[in-house]
């Protein structure tokens, strides 16, 4: 089993990010809430929000030696006039989430919320955001799942040599949702 520490998976994010994506080095500071599956932290316009990773092996027909899990990630305070965008957002974003991919026998699937219909937006930034980096270990395979009258895009970030591989893109592509 390859194991990389949560500073180490950083490490090499940052190591392998575009030199002009500097950003990346400054992820906010996470803040604890008794679970540690969820994580908040303030930006530094005074913005709160949420990341949270939910286990979704459960889902699984079999079991499998790691874990899939879903990322969810919202702001709790109202959106204002007048934000500037901020990257240490996403810098935020990237390192909670390699948090849960410093083992190869992890996966994340990220799914863009449909709520407001702006998930092809929401898509759109997540995109931009991985596709700013590039790690040799970690595949990302994108789908569309179709759920009622939408096409709802969903991301899955596996490592390379995880063990369970073809069985977790199996159940990624066979992936349904009921809402």
């Amino acid at each position: 089993m390859e194991l990389l520490q949560p500073k180490e998976l950083f490490l090499l994010l940052r190591h392998i990010i575009n030199q002009d994506n500097i950003y990346l080095l400054n992820p906010y500071p996470l803040q604890e809430t008794g679970d540690k599956d969820i994580k908040l932290f303030t930006s530094e316009q005074g913005i709160d929000y949420i990341l949270e990773m939910l286990d979704y092996s459960s889902r699984l027909p079999d079991p499998i030696i790691g874990s899939i899990y879903t990322f969810n990630f919202d702001r709790t305070t109202p959106k204002e006039k007048g934000e500037l965008p901020d990257l240490r957002i996403r810098d935020t974003v990237l390192y909670f989430v390699s948090l849960y991919l410093e083992e190869n026998i992890n996966a994340v699937i990220t799914i863009c919320d449909s709520v407001d219909r702006r998930e092809r937006g929401r898509y759109h930034v997540f995109r931009k955001w991985f596709d700013a980096i590039s790690i040799e270990q970690l595949e990302k395979i994108d789908r569309e799942v179709e759920c009622e009258d939408l096409k709802i895009p969903c991301s899955l970030f596996i490592h390379t040599n995880n063990p369970e591989k073809e069985y977790i893109l199996s159940f990624f592509h066979n992936i349904s949702f009921n809402y």
